[in-house]
């Protein structure tokens, strides 16, 4: 390049600079009819509402984002929830079928029991009348065997009446034979001599009657009826003591004493009753008082 082609180069530089400050003065002096800004003015309120614009896209966007993480998370929940919910229809419905599967199962059951019930019912009802039956024949029976007991009862009584009857029959021919026995034994009694204390107290006219046990037999005084004349003594029919039998009655302690004889008037297995055949002995008889079959001296 030629040293003109140079000077003509700055030269167009240099123009160019200088039109483009009239240009921007130009535009600084020209006004926008709206808004009567310059057109650098209206450029710069563009500029900053722009950037306004901008920082509030900025913030909407931030904003916008904060509210998408939230959706996501309550998408996220949702969906949870949604799938918990699932699980739980799942587990319902199922429950139901089980629970209907155990309702028909319970209903089968049910009917089963009531055919059951009902047979049970019908045995029952069955059985009943059975019973009733067989209570009338228990029943018949139980009077059977009640008359035939009480006739059994009044053929027993009968036949221990006999037996008594017997018994009081032999008893008596016994009692008969004994006395026999007794009154031989007696006479030979009579011809002994008594010696001492005892056999100084001879008994009286009263006393002659004698109808001693046919057994040697022995006791005592248990019980005494002064004013009645009865004593009590601990010997009975278990010992071979019948009615009308004598026994003598004495003492050996403190000193040896005769008190007369006794005849039984009541005979009982283990005791008996014998009355005072000389009433003056009546307050001399004591307690344990000797009873026997005859008086043994030199006891």
């Amino acid at each position: 390049m030629t040293a003109i082609g140079k000077i003509l180069t700055v030269f167009q530089f240099f123009l160019s600079i200088v039109f483009l400050g009239f240009a921007i003065q130009i535009n600084r002096l020209n006004k926008d009819p709206v808004t009567k800004l310059s057109w650098y003015e209206a450029h710069k309120a563009v500029a900053t509402e722009n950037s306004r614009v901008n920082a509030e896209m900025s913030r909407t966007k931030t904003v916008n984002d904060t509210l998408k993480i939230e959706m996501d998370t309550q998408r996220k929940n949702q969906d949870a929830l949604l799938k918990d919910w699932q699980k739980k229809e799942e587990t319902l419905t199922k429950n139901a079928e089980e629970a209907e599967k155990s309702r028909k199962l319970a209903e089968t059951n049910f009917q089963r029991a009531q055919v059951a019930a009902n047979s049970a019912t019908d045995e029952l009802q069955k059985r009943s009348g059975e019973n009733i039956k067989l209570l009338a024949e228990s029943r018949e029976k139980d009077l059977t065997i009640a008359n035939m007991t009480a006739k059994m009862t009044k053929l027993e009584n009968e036949r221990l009446k006999s037996v008594a009857e017997s018994g009081a029959y032999l008893e008596r021919l016994k009692s008969t034979e004994k006395q026999l026995q007794v009154a031989e034994r007696e006479v030979e009694r009579l011809k002994e001599n008594r010696t001492g204390s005892l056999a100084s107290a001879s008994p009286t006219e009263n006393n002659l009657y004698v109808n001693p046990p046919p057994d040697n037999v022995e006791g005592l005084v248990k019980g005494i009826r002064a004013a009645e004349g009865l004593v009590e003594v601990s010997i009975g029919s278990d010992s071979g003591i019948a009615r009308g039998h004598t026994l003598e009655l004495f003492r050996l302690e403190p000193r040896p004493s005769y008190l007369g004889k006794i005849e039984i008037v009541e005979v009982r297995e283990k005791t008996a009753v014998g009355r005072l055949l000389n009433p003056k002995f009546n307050r001399l008889v004591q307690m344990n008082d000797i009873v026997a079959s005859r008086i043994n001296p030199g006891r």
